[in-house]
């Protein structure tokens, strides 16, 4: 009986190691004693814990490498002065992030989901007549990408001289276009440069 309680015992004890492991207690511990079978498994438990532990160790530190790599990123795309935006043409909606927001004098973070509709208003309407042919090109799949220069009308009023880049990204079973990724890199110093030249001579 005495022997029967004591493996009662060991067995309540590896029981309470699981839960608490269970509830996130990484310093749960079975003592691996008693009958060969249970010390066995304490073992077991003893050793999944540490390959759990080793895991998490190996996937944070996966996450923190993840997410270096994007501060840099973001650090590098502000100092180009180029945003990044996702167009879903299910939806008709186009997403951009902090540094497109940041250019274009928008509410961070990022510009929001908007209507293209919103997005093309903001266009000079000069550069509507340069911009959809070679987008319609890309959209058919003629050409792999598009890129061509606009001006987009800050929030402020002024003109921001840009280079929009895109290229599809998904297409359905029928082989149409549903989504679209790309940057837009502000190029309006360089324009005025060109103009100060061109004027110069």
């Amino acid at each position: 009986l005495a022997g029967w309680l004591r493996t009662d015992d060991r067995l309540r004890t590896l029981a309470a190691a699981a839960r608490a492991f269970s509830r996130g207690d990484r310093q749960a511990y079975a003592e691996p004693q008693g009958p060969t079978e249970l010390a066995d498994l304490a073992r077991d438990f003893n050793t999944m814990v540490a390959d759990r532990l080793h895991t998490e160790a190996e996937l944070q530190a996966q996450r923190e490498q993840l997410q270096a790599a994007k501060d840099r990123l973001d650090l590098a795309m502000q100092i180009a002065r180029m945003g990044l935006w996702n167009w879903d043409l299910r939806t008709g909606m186009v997403q951009g992030d902090d540094t497109l927001a940041q250019m274009f004098g928008d509410p961070s973070p990022g510009t929001g989901r908007v209507p293209i509709e919103e997005w093309r208003s903001r266009t000079h309407p000069e550069d509507l007549l340069a911009l959809d042919p070679p987008l319609i090109a890309c959209l058919k799949g003629e050409t792999e990408q598009f890129e061509v220069a606009q001006r987009i009308r800050h929030r402020d009023g002024r003109w921001i001289w840009g280079l929009w880049r895109g290229r599809v990204t998904e297409r359905d079973a029928q082989g149409k276009c549903v989504a679209l990724m790309g940057s837009f890199h502000d190029i309006t110093e360089r324009r005025r440069t060109e103009e100060f030249v061109l004027h110069a001579n």
